[in-house]
């Protein structure tokens, strides 16, 4: 099950970083170096997460704990992980039809914005390929926020304002249940109690019956 609040820092780092490579490198190019857009893609990963660990408040009363369990373990497929990565989580960046396979997990309030993040996804893999050690320069950055921006104010504009941690929601729906099975067991208890009672009562009856005969 995952825990919630997310706090653990490997769970939005950049997969390049996690890899320490880059995607496309070959032998004999320069090592691996850290820049703005693996900070830029920890942002994004944050915003995917909250995608997978909440849900609409307004249709939470309609959502199952099976439908809620389903969405967690995708999350942590995507999210427990090590410093190193996991590969369900480097190929859900790689390849945009993981995303729809993922989107299909996802509340229907919730779709707009998963395309709108695979978009995102999709301008920061051609912003990697012009940003490499060998053109690691500051140009190579000209034009990033321009880009990336259209994508965030779209997922903005599609965001739903009041949600609820599936996590919360999950142990909540789990109190109602409890407290229904306890009501049930006491409502069977009752009954049989009150069935014993009458069968007294009328056992009494009949016997002060035939004592004044």
């Amino acid at each position: 099950m995952l825990l919630y609040p997310l706090q653990r820092t490997p769970s939005f780092m950049a997969v390049e970083a996690q890899l320490l490579l880059y995607w496309d490198q070959l032998p004999g190019k320069p090592p691996f170096l850290h820049n703005f857009l693996h900070d830029i893609e920890g942002l994004w990963w944050i915003m995917m997460s909250n995608l997978y660990s909440t849900t609409p408040a307004a249709t939470k009363a309609n959502i199952s704990p099976e439908v809620i369990v389903n969405r967690q373990e995708k999350a942590n497929n995507l999210f427990l992980s090590t410093v190193k990565g996991n590969m369900e989580r480097h190929a859900f960046f790689t390849f945009t039809v993981r995303h729809e396979e993922y989107k299909q997990s996802l509340p229907l309030e919730y779709q707009e914005v998963a395309d709108a993040m695979a978009i995102a996804c999709e301008v920061l893999w051609e912003l990697y390929t012009k940003v490499r050690p060998e053109v690691l320069e500051d140009k190579a950055f000209a034009g990033v926020h321009d880009q990336l921006i259209l994508c965030f104010k779209k997922i903005r504009d599609c965001g739903v304002e009041v949600v609820v941690l599936l996590h919360d929601l999950l142990e909540e729906k789990k109190k109602e249940a409890e407290k229904e099975k306890k009501e049930a067991e006491t409502s069977v208890k009752e009954r049989t109690s009150l069935r014993g009672f009458s069968r007294r009562i009328r056992r009494i009856r009949r016997q002060g019956t035939e004592l004044f005969r």
